[in-house]
């Protein structure tokens, strides 16, 4: 070999780990990124990491699913699912993946592809979160059912966390099928003097509308604020099974309007609203 070409071979033997290294580095600095919540930067690292070409499957697997996280805190629920798609070609059985693409879909309002993606992480790696997952999926598309069903399969998982058992309770409500007797023995091991416990006294008949939004203004102003977004999203649900479709659709709006973006009432206030049209 000659100078010259010894000289060619070099260079692109140092491009091509510069390159590799300038891949690692952006993955670095993008992982730092979004876990201190600059999500515009962290795009930008990892989307340069990507291009840079040099990123083994591993790497490039990570790139994919982090930048969708950050994606996802932005509110781009479709780039987030489409980088998850690219993650999950990487790296077919990985659940995680599976699972955040679900909350990508949800988010999106693919709900069909959600459950898809929830069932497939139930196959690979059964837990509560997964059919909690699917649960809500499975309301904000409209099978009630499905969500009651699946409610139920995560309180197995979690049985002192009240939301798997207040979402079957108005799974159930929309089906028109909810009786008072459907909470016997599942409340047991709620505390139902502390948020959102207090919902379960209404949903039995012990309680008023008027005693739960007091219960709700308990805590700081960001806790109250939270708890009247979740208070108002269950009286809309309780005054619907009522048949109070008027006294219902202004608490769903108001859910809608002020809620925060990530409480899972928010997106089934939309839902809501778009079967009431």
């Amino acid at each position: 070999m000659g100078w010259r070409q010894l000289g060619l071979v070099l260079a692109f033997s140092v491009g091509a780990t510069s390159a590799l290294a300038a891949g690692n580095d952006d993955i670095t600095r993008g992982l730092s990124a979004v876990n201190r919540g600059d999500n515009v930067s962290a795009i930008t690292y990892f989307s340069a990491a990507l291009d840079s070409g040099s990123l083994d499957s591993g790497l490039e697997q990570i790139a994919y699913f982090d930048r969708a996280r950050a994606y996802m805190n932005e509110e781009e629920c479709g780039s987030a699912a489409a980088d998850l798609t690219h993650a999950i070609s990487l790296k077919p059985d990985n659940a995680e993946d599976y699972m955040m693409r679900g909350k990508a879909y949800r988010c999106a309002g693919r709900y069909a592809d959600a459950i898809a993606d929830y069932t497939e992480v139930i196959r690979l790696k059964p837990s509560g979160n997964a059919y909690w997952q699917r649960a809500l999926a499975r309301y904000n598309a409209g099978d009630f059912e499905g969500s009651a069903t699946d409610s139920q399969a995560a309180m197995l998982f979690a049985p002192k966390w009240p939301y798997p058992l207040l979402w079957f309770a108005i799974a159930r409500m929309r089906e028109g099928k909810f009786e008072t007797s459907d909470l016997q023995g599942k409340t047991d091991l709620i505390d139902m003097n502390i948020w959102p416990g207090q919902v379960f006294a209404l949903y039995k008949g012990d309680a008023t509308p008027d005693e739960i939004l007091r219960a709700a203004h308990v805590g700081d102003a960001n806790a109250v604020r939270d708890n009247l977004c979740e208070a108002h999203f269950y009286l809309a649900e309780w005054w619907l099974s009522k048949r109070g479709v008027e006294a219902a659709r202004p608490l769903f709006e108001d859910v809608r309007d002020n809620c925060r973006h990530d409480f899972i009432e928010y997106s089934a206030a939309g839902a809501e609203l778009a079967r009431l049209r």
